[in-house]
């Protein structure tokens, strides 16, 4: 499988972890639509990792780690503020 069709399942399935999620928070399982947005976020960022680097994304589950992989930095917030986009 080349690389530019790996980065497509992988966010394939990151989508498909989203719709998941969404579906199980609307039905007030929030917990596990928390766990469904950290695999989609996982996969993304292996996504990201191949497009960047043109090989396979390291077999980890840590975001903050792979987050440092591509560079980029967790964004941390006092508790109670809200989210900017």
């Amino acid at each position: 499988m080349e690389i530019s069709e790996k980065i497509a399942y992988w966010l394939d399935i990151a989508e498909y972890d989203m719709e998941t999620a969404q579906s199980i928070h609307n039905n007030g399982r929030y917990l596990n639509a928390v766990f469904m947005c950290q695999q989609a976020t996982e996969k993304m960022l292996k996504a990201l990792h191949m497009q960047k680097y043109n090989n396979e994304a390291p077999f980890t589950h840590n975001l903050v780690y792979l987050l440092s992989l591509l560079n980029l930095k967790l964004i941390r917030r006092e508790k109670g503020t809200p989210l900017s986009y």
